[in-house]
């Protein structure tokens, strides 16, 4: 890679960074205490297919889109910055607080999935899912704590 590949991809690296830095932290809420309005009546879970924002469907399907990251012993598929983006987008407007470690499963899918560095979902209701998206310099992985089968808090770790 020369010098100035070598320079656009840190600048890559650190404008998304710059625009995830916001995303950055713990975000905890009693599930009883549930502001989001999916549609679904108090108490009930969301259809995993309802449409949470404008643009929902479009983010959920880019959470995959990765690059290819190539050396002389490695061969990576890396989270894409538009995948990063999304994903941004998708953890601060639905709120998963309250809903069923499965209901998150449905809509978000197989962490293991979203690229290489993927972290495969556990059994058992209390298992974590995380979710990691990293471009190969970085980024960011938020994890759904589960307690008695249903997401207690979303930690978002930023990954440097």
């Amino acid at each position: 890679m020369t010098t100035l590949g070598m320079q656009r991809t840190w600048l890559t690296g650190a404008v998304v960074m710059f625009l995830l830095g916001s995303a950055v932290g713990c975000r905890s809420r009693a599930a009883d205490q549930s502001s989001q309005d999916d549609g679904a009546p108090p108490g009930e879970q969301p259809d995993a297919g309802a449409s949470f924002y404008e643009g929902y469907e479009a983010d959920i399907e880019a959470l995959r889109k990765t690059s290819r990251l190539t050396g002389n012993n490695f061969d990576i598929r890396a989270s894409s910055g538009e995948a990063i983006e999304a994903a941004h987008r998708v953890f601060a407007n639905i709120d998963f607080v309250g809903m069923t470690k499965a209901a998150a499963l449905e809509l978000l899918g197989e962490p293991a999935t979203i690229s290489d560095y993927g972290i495969p979902a556990e059994p058992g209701d209390d298992e974590p899912l995380a979710y990691r998206f990293d471009h190969g310099f970085g980024g960011v992985q938020y994890t759904l704590i589960c307690q008695d089968g249903k997401v207690v808090t979303v930690e978002t770790l930023g990954l440097h």
